[in-house]
């Protein structure tokens, strides 16, 4: 994909890796940035941007350091996940 030249405010996009990388398939039904975010999605009351910190970290982890996500954010006021009802 090409580089994200200008994000609109309040926006949060989020690729499985960074550019000119390749993302791992995984071993599984999902690639190791799907499970992270799966697993990490439902918690609730907490801020966007800390899911996916967490969901980073996962799959850095998972991949033994050779996927990172990459995160491009403008977003200047939190946004809280619900629980489900």
């Amino acid at each position: 994909l090409a580089p994200m030249a200008k994000l609109g405010a309040e926006t949060l996009v989020v690729f499985a890796t960074r550019p000119n990388d390749r993302a791992d398939d995984g071993q599984g039904r999902n690639s190791p940035f799907t499970s992270a975010f799966l697993q990490y999605i439902a918690t609730p009351n907490k801020d966007i941007e800390m899911v996916m910190r967490d969901v980073t970290a996962l799959v850095r982890q998972t991949t033994n350091g050779r996927q990172v996500p990459q995160r491009l954010t403008e977003l200047e006021h939190g946004v809280m996940l619900l629980p489900s009802p």
